[in-house]
């Protein structure tokens, strides 16, 4: 192979419909030009130079990252991998161009042609406007009272939905942006490590009916002040000064303005919506009970806030998928909701997707759930609508491969969005790509290493990989961090269990079956637990009980590897029948 950036370069490459320019680092789509950051570009240069070849990270490294920077090399190259991407229109899973070769490297592996450059149009943004790409980072709460923080998220977050829909701006979604609240980070890292070339952040100041917000736009590449701005109003003034600041960005980039969404004329409900949101947002059993009072409490003062409506069907579905709470008193309570929100507001994606999860969930009407998650996708293809319509929609009907595809784009828009890192390694792991799955999963323990739903999966996909001491540490921490809950008592159980350690399972597994409620709130997890332990019969029996409560992760049964032991019973079969799904590929 040619030692990387050996080989002479021509002044163009050529491939498929695009071309690029090896001296000036730009690419172009049939003659029109597509703006890359200069780190991407010479990665593609690098690839490009050396088409057919294998390019080992550690050539990316020493090629790219030797300047003795401090950038996270493992972090920008993934983040480049995903620009060239989205760039050239790439899919990880079934590449045209670049292929990846886990924990090795990369290879460029379309036919590429060198010759003399062609001309390259312009882009519509060549008039004087910054690069039109934007993050809006979490506003810092300068009111002295921490009980005020929620305001600073919310109001940041509704500005980033102002902003997102102005043709011609890419907005991050709120997840990564806000991954870096709290933090010092300079601002070229921050934006190196979104993708994008510009920053909104800001301040908030809270003082009775008053409220002063100033908020500085950046460019990132090289620090300078855009704008700076100081805003003062009064918080029934709250929308207009939203709409106001989204205004003074949209001026800078040359496009046209948004608005606010109104959903409420009553200042305290807005606030506790806000507070709710806050809450949601941080996608834990307790915060959703504290997120569905705030939701509550935001009805009681408007019964008109549809978002608000929309935020209890969520919490109502998360207390069930997360907590384990009854999905037969939740389900109907997040449907009745959801269908309020929709008669407000019709063009809310996660109503629908909540009635999509409902609709398979309570029902297994899977022909219902696809209408409302197509809904979903069209109006609002929020993190949340993709997520659950992959988890709860694809997964379960056998569709691993498209879940894949469907989060791995997820995951390239909002690279920092940890639930959406987790749903793709839950879509690999579905889809049997088991090394991938466990990689996807250990780098997030990388970034948090206490996360609980990251600990007990990457702990399953050891198992299947042979490395059962891994495999019984990670539940073992996890078993430290929750203490003896379902989730940690069946990830240490499992561990045992395919590690040949039949004592300490079925130790695990009593301890399981002595918990609260054990029984019913975690009957499929149970199931799969006798049935690893050869105790078929109480397998089914725990199954026939997951169906008859609505258990949601029955729903997996089709899908989930850690069944095959119950696959060849003809009582699987019956079950999926029940379920209204196919039966899989290997059935």
């Amino acid at each position: 192979m040619p030692k990387p950036g050996s080989a002479k370069e021509p002044s163009a490459y050529r491939f498929g419909v695009f071309q690029f320019h090896a001296a000036t680092l730009a690419l172009a789509k049939s003659g029109i030009s597509i703006r890359l950051q200069p780190q991407p570009a010479r990665l593609l240069n690098l690839l490009l130079a050396n088409a057919g070849n294998l390019i080992t990270r550690d050539s990316i490294r020493g090629s790219l990252w030797k300047d003795g920077t401090n950038v996270d090399f493992e972090t920008g190259v993934n983040r480049c991998i995903r620009q060239l991407r989205t760039a050239l229109s790439d899919d990880a899973v079934t590449p045209r161009y670049i292929k990846t070769v886990p924990r090795i490297g990369y290879s460029f592996i379309a036919p590429v042609a060198g010759g003399a450059a062609a001309p390259v149009a312009k882009t519509e943004s060549g008039n004087g406007a910054p690069p039109q790409s934007i993050a809006v980072l979490p506003f810092v709460n300068l009111s002295g009272d921490p009980q005020d923080e929620y305001f600073g998220d919310g109001l940041a977050e509704e500005i980033t939905n102002v902003l997102a829909q102005m043709v011609g701006l890419k907005v991050l979604a709120r997840t990564s942006a806000f991954a870096f609240k709290g933090k010092n980070d300079d601002i070229r890292g921050i934006a190196a490590a979104l993708d994008v070339d510009n920053l909104l952040e800001g301040s908030v100041r809270r003082n009775g009916g008053q409220i002063r917000v100033t908020v500085q736009l950046i460019e990132a590449a090289t620090g300078t002040h855009l704008s700076s701005k100081r805003y003062d109003g009064k918080m029934t003034d709250i929308f207009a000064l939203q709409d106001e600041i989204a205004a003074d960005v949209a001026r800078q980039f040359r496009v046209g303005p948004g608005t606010s969404r109104r959903f409420t004329y009553n200042v305290a409900a807005c606030e506790a919506y806000l507070e709710g949101r806050f809450h949601w947002n941080k996608y834990a059993p307790g915060a959703f009970t504290k997120a569905l009072a705030c939701f509550d409490r935001a009805i009681a003062m408007d019964a008109a806030c549809a978002p608000a409506w929309a935020g209890i069907a969520q919490c109502s579905l998360g207390l069930v998928t997360e907590a384990g709470f009854s999905a037969l008193d939740y389900l109907p309570k997040a449907a009745e909701a959801a269908r309020r929100s929709l008669e407000l507001d019709d063009s809310s994606g996660e109503a629908h997707a909540c009635l999509g999860q409902v609709a398979a969930m309570l029902y297994h009407d899977w022909a219902s759930a696809a209408r409302h998650f197509d809904r979903a996708l069209a109006r609002d293809p929020s993190p949340y609508v993709r997520i659950t319509y992959s988890g709860w929609h694809l997964c379960p009907l056998g569709r691993a491969r498209d879940a894949v595809m469907e989060t791995g784009r997820l995951v390239a828009d909002d690279p920092l969005n940890l639930l959406g890192r987790w749903t793709y390694g839950a879509s690999l792991f579905f889809a049997r790509d088991f090394e991938r799955a466990a990689e996807v999963w250990s780098r997030l323990l990388d970034i948090d290493p206490s996360f609980p739903k990251v600990l007990q999966a990457l702990s399953v996909a050891r198992g299947f990989q042979g490395r059962f001491e891994e495999s019984i540490a990670l539940a073992q921490k996890l078993v430290e961090i929750l203490g003896n809950t379902v989730h940690s008592l069946w990830a240490l159980a499992q561990a045992y269990a395919v590690a040949g350690e039949l004592v300490a399972a079925k130790s695990a597994l009593r301890e399981l079956e002595e918990l609260q409620g054990g029984n019913k709130g975690a009957a499929t997890q149970m199931a799969i637990l006798y049935g690893l332990l050869g105790e078929t019969d109480r397998a089914f029996a725990c199954l026939e009980e997951a169906y008859c409560y609505r258990q949601p992760l029955l729903l997996l049964a089709n899908v989930q590897p850690r069944m095959d032991c119950l696959r060849s019973d003809p009582r699987l079969q019956d079950m999926l029948a029940k379920l209204n799904l196919p039966r899989p590929a290997s059935a």
